[in-house]
């Protein structure tokens, strides 16, 4: 998996400082990870509010919160109660002046998001497990929201369904590929607990993701990548040298090809047909644009190798 998909859910709320009172010679810093990710309240969630919760509090020359205070809300009552229930467990640096620990007044903004960009790379994960069409999204929202748990060991834990897209079959998917999840914890801490997060899975997002790029592709796309593939020209044993194959194909944003059918003949009927069937087990890392992952129509070419027989 995209060794930071499950962060950007897991730290979707950080704090961005604002200035320190100019009294100081140094202003405080963060002293480990602030991030309220656990807290993100289950009303919230199924409510699918969203916003950002400015913080007032005073930084005491111990490093620790105290004072704080609803500077701005999110305008949303669980998601304010959250977040005067999390700073104060935040742990900081101390201002300094005269090189010695001072108080000091400070503002963090606590981002309350339920969408990663990264998402849309667990969503297009999922459908192998479950292909999509628009019949199936007729008539639903489409959007499963999740909640999980991440343990010391990279494994996530207790999926559960916070709120349903209106298919039980799209929602199953969801549970069984994020179960298969793991996270590169890299210098995460993770306590004995685990640590909570959620992630949205947008279906009707990803079908339109699947639907090819039009040509001529923008500047902007990053084409696909072949990351499992075999020799297909290996099939061929002759001591005449055959014309290549050539392969039309769509590169789903899932790295799955489909559609796949001859653009140039290498002039041999078997040939063509194991250029197909050897094209249609090769998995791709998907094209990309704007780090989202794409559908692309593509092709590929098969040097058929004269062999001494």
């Amino acid at each position: 998996m995209r060794g930071h998909l499950l962060l950007a859910a897991l730290l979707a709320i950080v704090a961005s400082p604002a200035l320190a009172d100019a009294g100081t010679d140094t202003s405080p810093s963060p002293d480990g990870a602030h991030s309220c990710a656990d807290r993100y309240p289950v009303a919230a969630l199924r409510a699918h509010a969203e916003g950002s919760t400015v913080m007032s509090f005073t930084i005491r020359k111990d490093g620790s919160v105290s004072d704080q205070k609803i500077a701005r809300s999110s305008g949303n009552p669980d998601l304010d109660a959250a977040a005067m229930s999390c700073v104060p467990e935040w742990r900081y640096k101390p201002a300094t002046k005269d090189g010695k620990p001072v108080d000091a007044p400070w503002q963090a903004a606590v981002q309350w998001k339920l969408r990663s960009p990264d998402a849309a790379w667990l969503v297009a994960g999922c459908t192998r497990l479950h292909p999509l069409d628009a019949a199936l999204l007729a008539g639903i929202d489409g959007r499963t929201l999740l909640t999980f748990r991440v343990m010391p060991d990279s494994s996530v834990t207790d999926a559960a369904i916070v709120r349903g897209s209106g298919n039980a079959a799209l929602d199953q998917a969801g549970i069984d590929c994020l179960n298969k999840e793991h996270y590169n914890i890299g210098a995460l801490d993770i306590p004995p607990e685990g640590l909570a997060g959620h992630v949205e899975l947008d279906w009707p997002r990803q079908l339109e993701l699947d639907t090819p790029i039009a040509e001529p592709p923008p500047a902007e796309l990053v084409p696909p990548k072949a990351v499992e593939r075999s020799d297909c020209s290996a099939a061929y044993v002759s001591t005449t040298a055959a014309a290549p194959t050539v392969v039309a194909l769509t590169v789903g944003n899932n790295g799955v090809p489909r559609d796949l059918t001859i653009k140039t003949s290498s002039g041999s009927a078997q040939l063509d047909r194991t250029a197909l069937q050897c094209i249609a087990k090769y998995r791709y890392r998907p094209a990309t644009l704007h780090d989202e992952p794409v559908a692309v129509r593509w092709t590929s070419m098969i040097q058929w190798k004269d062999s001494p027989l």
